[in-house]
């Protein structure tokens, strides 16, 4: 990353102190249901419905079990994403 101007600083996701406050900008625009983890056991057993899961209860569960989090999320400058693949990171169509 280096090469690519970019110093990378990596954080645990599971360790995280998150609050309201850090963990919403992540998530910009996207409907709920995309700031889930699909694969995390409470959304697969149904204990979680991302779809009908309000903003604040999903933020609130999400601090409690990080593992619904859609990661990865990645900050640069002032913009934050949650979910990218590389190919978005990395500009490619």
């Amino acid at each position: 990353m280096i090469a690519l101007g970019h110093v990378v600083e990596s954080f645990d996701l599971m360790n995280e102190p998150w609050s309201v406050s850090s963990l919403r900008p992540f998530f910009g625009s996207r409907p709920v249901r995309e700031w889930f983890n699909p694969g995390a056991s409470r959304v697969v057993s149904g204990e979680i419905n991302p779809e009908r899961i309000t903003p604040q209860s999903a933020l609130v569960e999400m601090i409690l079990d990080p593992a619904l989090i859609n990661g990865p999320l990645i900050r640069i400058g002032s913009n934050c994403e949650a979910g990218l693949s590389a190919d978005a990171l990395f500009g490619v169509a």
